[in-house]
């Protein structure tokens, strides 16, 4: 935490606290023990927070639970580098990391923004790529763990 400056504490009009740093880091928090942990441990988030503006957040469990990682509009995350992902996503920003291929089962969505995930099979009946509009707590057997890239697009 070194240069950023003394953290500020403010309730917004949601009851979520949100904890600001001088430099623009804004996270959003909903309750007083997360948000001790955010100032203690920078980057520890609630798991059921609010995804912000034109971001797709995945995350490791079934009901937004465990490990999360957020997408940005335009951004795909491919479990392997040698992954090929979908053209609707040429020219945006590409994150390889092996790490969350086999682990995500859930997804929350930014208003207006939509999520493409494939498990990297041929589309058909063991799933291929789907476009998900709507929050989703549970991935189904054909997507639960089984997942190599995802995208995010926002309107």
């Amino acid at each position: 935490m070194t240069g950023l400056g003394p953290p500020l504490l403010m309730l917004s009009s949601f009851t979520l606290l949100t904890v600001q740093h001088y430099g623009g880091l804004a996270l959003k928090i909903k309750n007083i023990a997360t948000a001790f942990a955010a100032l203690v441990v920078p980057g520890v988030l609630a798991a059921q927070s609010l995804p912000g503006p034109n971001l797709c957040t995945f995350y490791e469990h079934f009901d937004y639970k465990g490990k999360s990682v957020s997408l940005h509009a335009g951004h795909v995350l491919a479990a392997n580098s040698g992954t090929s992902v979908s053209k609707a996503f040429a020219g945006g920003k590409r994150f390889d990391a092996p790490e969350w291929g086999s682990t995500m089962s859930s997804l929350k969505l930014s208003k207006n923004c939509q999520a493409v995930v494939s498990n990297g099979k041929p589309n058909g009946k063991e799933g291929g790529e789907v476009t998900i509009t709507t929050d989703l707590p549970k991935f189904d057997g054909n997507y639960n763990d089984k997942v190599s890239f995802v995208g995010c697009s926002c309107k």
